[in-house]
């Protein structure tokens, strides 16, 4: 995790004005830290709404930018000297990958994501998508409906409530081709 005095001063920036302002409650202590964002538990000031409230990392532009430089710079050295980087096209795969991380660091672009999916599973109860506050969204804070659930990857929880963990699995399976094959849109925070 980044102190959350850096993510208070983002948050704050971003929406131009102070968390007293908008949040009646915003938890000290973030609930999730990521490779490219952090995660805080907050109530919203005007209707009590229970949110999490994502915010970018500081900095993590010009980290990216650096790594992306080396890793095309190792692309270009791999593909003069090994014909299957070459054929694999190793530098475009690197090239797509900046334009794909570049997009991840936008939060207008997250909240528009977790809209379509939401929109494409109106008539289907296989999906919960938490709202998004979009008065409260900018490029580096994400404000959306907090939500709790037992995470996937907690398998002794999950058997522990009684959960058919078959059934868990092709649900999953079902929301990913659902994404894929009749939306034509992937979402993968599901």
């Amino acid at each position: 995790p980044f102190p959350t005095e850096q993510a208070i001063e983002i948050i704050e920036k971003q929406l131009g004005c102070s968390l007293k302002e908008t949040f009646s409650e915003f938890e000290d202590k973030p609930i999730a830290a990521a490779s490219i964002a952090q995660v805080y538990s907050a109530k919203l000031l005007r209707d009590g709404n229970e949110v999490a409230v994502k915010v970018v990392r500081p900095n993590i532009q010009e980290k990216i930018k650096r790594d992306i430089s080396l890793m095309k710079k190792l692309a270009i050295k791999t593909e003069r000297y090994f014909l299957d980087a070459k054929r694999l096209r190793l530098f475009d795969l690197v090239d797509e990958y900046e334009s794909v991380i570049n997009t991840e660091l936008d939060m207008h672009v997250e909240a528009s994501n977790m809209r379509q999916t939401k929109r494409n599973f109106k008539k289907n109860n296989l999906l919960y998508v938490p709202e998004v506050f979009l008065e409260h969204c900018t490029k580096e804070v994400l404000v959306m409906e907090r939500i709790s659930g037992i995470s996937v990857d907690n398998i002794s929880l999950l058997k522990e409530k009684g959960i058919n963990l078959k059934l868990l699995s092709e649900r999953g399976v079902e929301i990913f081709l659902k994404q894929v094959f009749i939306d034509n849109f992937f979402h993968a925070d599901m």
